[in-house]
């Protein structure tokens, strides 16, 4: 039996098809600020099943003598194999126990409660957590036997920074679902894509951060033509940088290392990746999973970096080798690339020739950030991290904005950072010049009040309002002395 007031233990349940998202939602869970204040541990089979001992034997006792509380992550296949009898036990356990959570997790591509056995249907489950800090935020309270009324803090840091966001920063990616769709829907017609856009407007972090844990979820599982249960969905990253092979080495011994091969497993499998083979550099890539049963992702970010850094002479024969991977079976390639570097891919005729076939067909011109992806890509990350307060975010946002119109006028006049976010004015300016169409009223009424209507441009009839930087309470206090005054 379980020790009263012992650390938290989440026994999480799942098929075999959805070993990415529940190692997903693990990693989640474990660093939430949180779990690590209640020394939460999460039983998952893939890594505490012990060598030697009967695996049913151990999931029976981590169930009825270890876990506090019990979830299954259910995918598109619903409750399958030997799932279906964790479920029974965890249900036989949690109706004789008060304090015996059983949570069901449905995934986006569930059947919804009715994928779960009747008998289980009666217990309040989690929609999509992986995307949805709401339904996330309520799987942890869960987990740690939280009332639903406290405050739960997911994220420690709810954004990145400066930097380009990795698979690993997914839980504070969002903003970006059209895109992603967009990038999904390129893959099914064609094997070899591109994602194109000016420096600095997210490519790499949509690949990384948003088609990977995308793909990894079976987003193009309906290709396959097989059972989701049947396929693995693998992952290579890399870099070309100056020799686009040691790139390629790099990023498959890190997703060697991420399904566990050892030391020496991760050697080989560099060995073998070999230009003037491009067959057996499939299967490095691969990192030997089953030929019939993998679907496989290279991701080459920062394309530009073959075209400016890598020799010459050696480019043409990487895409050789990225094009030969394309038509064998098996794998899908997206690359990120600087829009002012497109046409410096004319000399790679095969690949230029693909790429602009079909006006374009195989190429995703990612644009800016909506400005509903803006407000999304702020509340998000800051409700999982405990701030939920709208007039809070909504500050957020608008310095948000602020840093986006300083950004446009340094790209378009070659201006300094801090000179181009004086010259738009900071969070008014940008506002008030309408470098950002997004000006929702909470905001604008926390940071500014009009002074005149009605100003009308020259040569056209267009209306804007204009504003100047007055600070509301500011405002209000002046306007009350002149209603004293009079």
């Amino acid at each position: 039996m379980v020790i009263p007031d012992a650390a938290p233990c989440l026994f999480l349940s799942h098929s075999g098809a959805d070993t990415d998202g529940a190692r997903e939602l693990k990693r989640r869970l474990l660093d939430s600020p949180n779990a690590r204040a209640a020394r939460l541990t999460i039983w998952l089979d893939k890594d505490d099943l012990g060598a030697g001992i009967g695996w049913q034997a151990q999931l029976e006792k981590a169930i009825i003598e270890k876990a506090t509380a019990f979830a299954v992550h259910i995918g598109a296949k619903g409750v399958v194999n030997w799932v279906d009898s964790e479920v029974r036990l965890a249900l036989s356990r949690a109706t004789g126990t008060a304090d015996y959570p059983f949570i069901p997790i449905l995934s986006r591509e569930c059947a919804g409660a009715a994928a779960l056995p009747p008998f289980a249907q009666q217990y309040q489950g989690v929609h999509d957590p992986l995307n949805d800090p709401e339904e996330f935020a309520k799987l942890l309270r869960a987990v740690l036997g939280r009332s639903p009324s406290e405050k739960t803090v997911a994220l420690e840091n709810p954004f990145v920074g400066l930097k380009s966001m990795t698979e690993a920063d997914a839980d504070r990616f969002f903003g970006r679902n059209e895109e992603i769709a967009g990038l999904v829907d390129k893959l099914k017609p064609h094997r070899l894509i591109a994602v194109v856009a000016d420096s600095g407007a997210g490519k790499s972090s949509l690949a990384q951060a948003g088609l990977i844990p995308a793909f990894r979820g079976g987003k193009l599982s309906d290709m396959a033509g097989r059972e989701p249960d049947d396929r693995l969905w693998h992952v290579v990253v890399m870099r070309p940088g100056r020799d686009p092979i040691e790139g390629l080495k790099r990023g498959v011994t890190e997703a060697a290392e991420r399904l566990g091969r050892s030391a020496d497993q991760c050697t080989g499998l560099r060995k073998r990746v070999d230009l003037a083979d491009p067959s057996e550099t499939a299967y490095a890539i691969r990192c030997d999973l089953p030929v019939g049963k993998a679907e496989t992702l290279l991701v080459v970010d920062q394309f530009e970096e073959l075209l400016t850094e890598t020799a010459e002479a050696a480019r043409a024969p990487f895409v050789g080798l990225l094009m030969a991977l394309a038509t064998a079976g098996g794998f899908r390639i997206v690359l990120t690339l600087r829009a002012d570097h497109f046409n410096l891919c004319r000399p790679l005729a095969n690949l230029f020739e693909h790429l602009t076939r079909d006006n374009y067909d195989a190429v995703l011109r990612l644009r800016r950030i909506t400005d509903a992806g803006i407000a999304e890509a702020v509340r998000k990350p800051l409700a999982l991290a405990g701030h939920t307060d709208v007039v809070e975010q909504d500050a957020v946002i608008t310095s948000m904005m602020a840093l986006y119109a300083m950004w446009q006028k340094h790209s378009a006049d070659g201006a300094g950072l801090l000179v181009a976010y004086s010259q738009v004015g900071g969070v008014a300016g940008a506002l008030a010049h309408g470098s950002v169409v997004l000006r929702p009223p909470a905001v604008v009424s926390v940071f500014l009040r009009p002074r005149a209507v009605g100003s009308v441009e020259l040569g056209s009839v267009e209306r804007r309002r204009v504003w100047s930087w007055r600070p509301a309470a500011l405002a209000a206090e002046r306007e009350a002395g002149c209603r004293s005054d009079s």
